[in-house]
């Protein structure tokens, strides 16, 4: 059992795995209605989730997928610069690094460690599609033939609220790299205030069942999920499947771009592999790692 050997009632796990996914939602919607721009209050192009403390996620609001699956993968980056044992309150991780676990620049992970009674027990996580941030054309550049044309990268990293934010060198260096410096801060803040909201229902849920409690849910919903999926690929006869399509052009003009996919099932295993697929090509079209496997749990899981 991950985080403790607490022992569990069904209905202790169904109570507090429900309470986890409505503080998930609730992010959500804090996030959505407090943003600033358009394509978050609008679009709702937008993520939230609650992590364990080993950055694995937990519970999520059912919002953008290819972002919800990506969560982890951008989150362990983060980590390995600066372990979560390493933390304090004020402290949070950021990551919009195509390279280093993020997906396309605009969208910026935000993860705030959630300590109870001075032990970390958690994250809140949030991500959201910016407006703006830099680069050779407001929101999304479809003329950018690289990454850093599509604006500001932060690399993943550990900053402080209270130094770091707040007025401090890190939002007046995003400020000074951006057209629309109101619209885009105010939208970080939304994500920092959906991601409190995240740790004090977790706070809440630890006062009134305990933290070692909490902790056991958190890890079998993992066991859960794991034991669910594996139950429905063990459904899937043994064998190699194939599937090929392809996008039309790269958006300047080439020939069509084929997305080749091998699955290999073996008894509750499967293996995913790309192979063949049409290599990197000069426009916006590549699809970093954490978006692949965003994308791949998000089919696997619909089919």
């Amino acid at each position: 059992m991950t985080g403790s050997e607490e022992r569990l009632s069904p209905a202790d796990t169904a109570i507090i795995t429900q309470a986890l996914v409505a503080a998930a939602h609730e992010m959500g919607g804090k996030l959505i209605r407090s943003a600033h721009s358009p394509i978050v209050r609008e679009a709702s192009d937008c993520s939230t989730a609650l992590l364990d403390p080993d950055g694995n996620v937990v519970a999520q609001a059912e919002l953008i997928p290819l972002q919800l699956g990506s969560i982890s993968q951008t989150f362990a980056p983060c980590a390995a610069i600066t372990p979560p044992s390493d933390l304090g309150p004020d402290d949070f991780y950021i990551n919009n690094d195509p390279f280093h676990g993020g997906q396309h620049v605009p969208d910026v992970f935000i993860f705030t460690p959630i300590f109870i009674d001075e032990a970390l027990t958690g994250f809140s996580a949030s991500v959201a599609h910016h407006i703006d941030l830099g680069g050779g054309a407001p929101g999304l550049n479809p003329e950018a033939s690289d990454v850093h044309q599509e604006g500001i990268i932060i690399p993943p990293g550990c900053w402080s609220t209270s130094r770091d934010w707040c007025g401090g060198p890190l939002e007046r260096l995003l400020r000074a790299n951006i057209r629309m410096p109101d619209a885009t801060i105010g939208d970080f803040n939304a994500q920092f205030a959906a991601n409190r909201i995240g740790a004090a229902r977790l706070e809440q849920l630890c006062r009134k069942h305990g933290r070692e409690k909490v902790l056991a849910v958190m890890g079998e919903i993992l066991d859960y999920s794991e034991r669910r999926v594996r139950a429905a690929i063990s459904a899937v006869p043994d064998g190699t499947y194939r599937g090929e399509d392809a996008l039309d052009d790269d958006g300047l003009g080439s020939a069509p771009l084929p997305v080749r996919c091998t699955l290999t099932v073996s008894g509750s295993e499967l293996a995913v592999d790309f192979a063949g697929s049409a290599p990197q090509v000069k426009s916006n079209m590549n699809n970093p790692f954490a978006s692949t496997v965003g994308a791949t749990a998000s089919v696997i899981k619909a089919v």
